[in-house]
């Protein structure tokens, strides 16, 4: 099986593109940062994108890329809506009209974080336009492809090139630094390994499904607890961060969006999420 993956350069791209390469024919793709085996594909452009299907002929894609960065999306709305909106439509539509399965990255941020668990049926109202542009994606997948899936997940992290390449691991930042800040601790997130995410991006392949999954990591953390989980396992003092107790950020964000997984397991799709207390020194340690 020939698998096409967009956005094969970030954080959940490159642990896909390394876990699927051990059993399929992976084709990975970027635009920006594309070198060496990755090819480079503007997926906002619909040229390129027909080329590259007339080239390759994939029979599954995997579509990673995406603006993810909720205060970058408040105020490039129209990039935003280029790629995670438009491009997504017409990947999908290129999907179905060449017999191509198509799986749909989303986010827990299509909730608005006061009904927690989440069911895939539950009611979306995203606070944000990252949220906003993420469940338009959805919704323009599903109608342009009903043998689609889309599969929302929460705040990711794993091997980082750079510490900000994560929302997760650039909070060991701060702890770098001992300078005295403000760290959330309002907001309750489930960080989520990108290398069980890609186990189960490799389950769904094997079965290509369609609809609406969810995967969550199960441990919940305020970014300020993470950054004391950090300082407990790199021995880094946590004395000079402050727990800020209110919402933080330009763009709103969902107190908890807490995914219900319980479709996925139903489906056989379901891997045992990772501890962040187990994974998350080896991560940080080349950063110290």
């Amino acid at each position: 099986m020939k698998v096409w993956i967009t956005g094969a350069t970030g954080l959940c791209g490159r642990a896909v593109t390394k876990l699927l390469s051990d059993s399929y024919d992976v084709v990975p793709t970027a635009f920006s940062r594309a070198e060496g085996n990755i090819f480079k594909v503007d997926i906002t452009s619909k040229e390129d994108v027909k080329a590259f299907f007339e080239k390759h002929n994939p029979d599954a894609v995997v579509h990673l890329a995406a603006e993810r960065k909720p205060d970058i999306c408040e105020n490039k709305k129209d990039v935003t809506d280029n790629l995670n909106i438009e491009a997504t439509r017409f990947l999908a539509e290129q999907c179905k009209q060449n017999d191509c399965w198509f799986l749909y990255l989303s986010t827990d941020y299509v909730f608005d974080g006061t009904k927690p668990p989440y069911l895939p049926t539950s009611e979306p109202n995203p606070l944000n336009y990252y949220g906003e542009s993420k469940l338009k994606g959805e919704i323009e997948t599903l109608k342009a492809n009903d043998k689609a899936a889309v599969l929302r997940v929460p705040v990711l992290y794993g091997e980082v090139e750079e510490l900000g390449e994560s929302a997760v691991t650039t909070i060991f930042n701060l702890l770098k630094k001992q300078e005295e800040a403000k760290v959330d601790h309002w907001a309750t997130r489930f960080p989520t390994l990108v290398d069980d995410i890609a186990k189960v991006i490799a389950k769904m392949l094997s079965g290509k499904p369609s609809g609406t999954f969810h995967y969550s990591g199960e441990t919940a953390l305020t970014k300020y607890e993470t950054a004391l989980l950090m300082g407990e396992l790199m021995n880094v003092s946590t004395d000079k961060l402050i727990a800020e107790p209110n919402q933080t950020g330009t763009a709103l964000r969902p107190k908890n969006a807490q995914l219900d997984t319980a479709s996925l397991k139903a489906a056989g799709f379901y891997v045992e999420p990772s501890e962040p207390k187990d994974v998350l020194a080896a991560i940080l340690r080349p950063h110290l």
